[in-house]
């Protein structure tokens, strides 16, 4: 009967931690990609602050090959005159998305290559366009030790529950043990 009883909590318990940790993970991995695509949105904004700011100095290109070293999101900016400055961006001029940031929509975009903000910037010259990527490794940073810790973190409790079943049906076993050893010998006539 003990058995029973840690067997029967062991997969009630089982069910609901898996019902808590399986969309647990899930959200995990949507904070991560999400906080990715966030530093490249603050990226591709504050370049298009300094590009709107400076579009007419000269040094423009200079200014912004400074501040894209060092940054998270891989950013590129494609000046008015179809030159680029950042990170490569081969075949810009057929890419759909560049085409429809040209047109002065901003847009993001998640894929499985990763993520890609899409900041476009009118100037009195026409339009730049600046975007800012981020790998699928950079969005999804920090998921693996997440969900390891999450999974342990079910089976322990997992754990606990069976060891605790284990224990009040050991508690619920004993009393009844001893009425049946009792029916027994009053069955046999030991009064």
């Amino acid at each position: 009967m003990r058995r029973q009883v840690s067997v029967l909590v062991a997969v009630i318990s089982t069910a609901i931690v898996a019902s808590f940790v399986i969309p647990l993970l899930l959200m995990v991995n949507t904070l991560a990609a999400d906080r990715g695509m966030a530093v490249a949105s603050q990226q591709a904004n504050s370049v298009a602050m300094i590009v709107s700011s400076l579009h007419d100095d000269p040094q423009l290109a200079a200014v912004l090959r400074s501040s894209l070293v060092g940054t998270a999101a891989a950013t590129t900016v494609v000046l008015t005159d179809g030159s680029t400055v950042g990170a490569a961006w081969p075949g810009f001029l057929d890419d759909a998305d560049y085409q429809r940031a040209h047109t002065g929509q901003a847009f993001s975009t998640r894929d499985a290559a990763g993520g890609r903000v899409y900041v476009p910037v009118l100037v009195d010259s026409g339009v730049v366009v600046v975007r800012a990527s981020m790998t699928p490794e950079q969005l999804s940073d920090g998921v693996g030790i997440a969900w390891v810790s999450i999974i342990a973190l079910g089976l322990l409790l997992s754990g606990l529950a069976v060891f605790a079943a284990a224990q009040v049906g050991r508690g619920v076993s004993r009393p009844l043990l001893s009425v049946a050893a009792t029916a027994h010998r009053l069955r046999e006539g030991d009064l």
